[in-house]
């Protein structure tokens, strides 16, 4: 009898892990995955490290960059377009709660792999492509 008890409570605590382990799953910092899916058929790549920011960093270090728009997503989670003042590329960061511009400018220049998705669109038609997508998963 007792070896029935424990079988049981054994496979009751791994059914509320594997609980645990689908809800987390689907609950971590992932962007909406049609903004993601355009993003990449734009064939924007997602920037990981601050290595891969390019000419977005002397600019985040400078403070040079300010948010043209910020968007609440269907999904959850908020888009930030983030422009210089000569508006020669386009960052998109996607964050999992909506977040003032100052902070989401300090995400990127200080953690990017942080942030649910960021992407940079470095010509006029794809940062024109970006905002449509954006646009498209408004909330």
């Amino acid at each position: 009898m007792m070896k029935l008890a424990a079988a049981l409570l054994v496979l009751a605590v791994a059914g509320t892990v594997a609980a645990f382990v689908v809800v987390y799953s689907g609950n971590r910092d992932t962007a909406p995955d049609a903004l993601r899916s355009c993003l990449q058929d734009l064939g924007l790549p997602r920037i990981i490290g601050n290595d891969a920011l390019g000419p977005a960093a002397p600019d985040l270090r400078a403070g040079r960059l300010v948010a043209r728009e910020q968007v609440a997503l269907k999904g959850g989670g908020q888009a930030t377009l983030l422009v210089p003042a000569d508006r020669a590329y386009t960052l998109v960061a996607v964050t999992r709660h909506p977040s003032p511009p100052a902070v989401v400018r300090h995400r990127v220049a200080a953690h990017p792999e942080s942030l649910v998705e960021l992407a940079e669109a470095r010509t006029a038609p794809l940062q024109r492509a970006v905002r449509a997508c954006v646009r498209e998963q408004a909330a």
